[in-house]
């Protein structure tokens, strides 16, 4: 999975000290009015609402992983909570 990431990511620091600081300060969630948008992954720069209606099997797939930060997690199982299985 890393060595994916390196090779999309180009601009990514290949030492491992220079990774850990990138990914101790990542955001996952911006905020705007009040809103949380993405800002990683494919569906950067748009509406969390938006991108989990639009996307189900990819948040599932979040959710899955435990490995994202509560903050982001929380806020997915909020807007997923009511939504029927796909």
């Amino acid at each position: 999975m890393l060595r994916g990431q390196l090779d999309r990511y180009g601009d990514l620091p290949r030492d491992v000290a220079a990774l850990d600081q990138l990914a101790a300060r990542r955001r996952y969630l911006v905020w705007r009015d009040g809103d949380p948008w993405l800002d990683f992954g494919r569906h950067r720069g748009r509406p969390l609402g938006k991108a989990v209606l639009d996307d189900l099997p990819y948040f599932d797939w979040l959710l899955a992983e435990r490995t994202f930060p509560a903050e982001l997690t929380d806020a997915v199982k909020r807007i997923r909570a009511p939504l029927p299985s796909r």
